[in-house]
């Protein structure tokens, strides 16, 4: 029944290429991975809510009869689940196709990544599949389904964001010899190795000799504190000014490790079964009223 209504369908492929499209005329290309990262996953959510939009909405009070009396609730809930995971995973990766041509990609590991849409696809479809026949039941109300979604998806954009920053690769970093060239430009520097050199008393900073990952070393100030972990890069933000680069915020480069992917996906996944089980034993009482 869902297959043969094609609007619903046309319309989130003309939503994902659209937005796609104007992201890319705003902002040409984004050199800088975490809001990649942001607009990625907003552009999902408004995908994914208008997939799962049309759920029960389309079906009148007597084809709900209908189609409770040909099966069970939860078979009629699932079956949703299903339709609407396919087609949330459909438009995540075509959005991640999309936006990867208009925009670009900052993703090393594609293969993890679209395990993560697929994953998170299938929970958007049991979190909102169950939220829409809860408004269904509230004679659509607009305002319902957003109220009661936002919420519970929370949980799943924490670990959405905070996987694909350990996703992203470093091709927005540099090196010193680029920060020389654009000296006075604001960049970001992958580095491997700090060696504390003095203090700058006047300044309240110290002062470091950093080494990026080509090997350049380079007089750098900053004027905070940070620990640096053994064998671990970092990311440095600043510029150079006189051959002295000067960091306004230093930070650790996020790594894809097996501990890291088995913690967030085995959340993911938690957190989608549950969801899952909850709209399964729910769905049977509100199918009454």
């Amino acid at each position: 029944m869902e297959l043969r209504r094609k609007s619903g369908i046309n319309s989130i492929l003309l939503f994902v290429v659209a937005t796609t499209f104007i992201s890319f005329l705003a902002l040409e290309n984004i050199h800088h991975a975490p809001t990649w990262n942001a607009l990625f996953w907003i552009i999902t959510l408004f995908a994914f809510i208008n997939a799962a939009n049309n759920t029960f909405r389309n079906d009148s009070e007597n084809t709900q009869l209908y189609l409770n009396q040909l099966a069970h609730p939860q078979s009629i809930l699932f079956s949703k689940i299903l339709y609407n995971a396919l087609l949330m995973v459909t438009s995540g990766i075509l959005n991640y196709v999309c936006y990867s041509f208009f925009v670009g990609n900052f993703i090393e590991n594609h293969t993890l990544f679209i395990l993560l849409i697929i994953i998170g696809g299938i929970g958007f479809a049991c979190v909102l599949s169950l939220t829409n026949a809860i408004s269904s039941k509230a004679s659509f109300n607009n305002t319902l389904m957003p109220i009661l979604s936002i919420p519970v998806l929370i949980p799943f954009f924490i670990i959405l964001v905070a996987q694909t920053n350990h996703l992203v690769g470093n091709k927005e970093y540099k090196d010193f010899q680029y920060a020389t060239v654009r000296e006075g430009m604001e960049v970001e520097v992958l580095c491997n190795q700090f060696t504390f050199k003095k203090n700058i008393d006047e300044l309240n900073c110290s002062e470091f000799s950093a080494t990026d990952i080509n090997g350049k070393e380079n007089a750098m100030i900053f004027c905070g504190d940070f620990s640096q972990k053994e064998h671990e890069a970092m990311i440095v933000k600043g510029k150079i000014e006189k051959n002295i680069f000067y960091a306004s915020a230093i930070w650790n480069k996020p790594n894809v490790t097996k501990e890291t992917s088995i913690k967030y996906y085995g959340a993911l996944t938690l957190l989608t079964l549950i969801v899952l089980l909850v709209g399964l034993f729910l769905y049977p009482k509100i199918a009454k009223f």
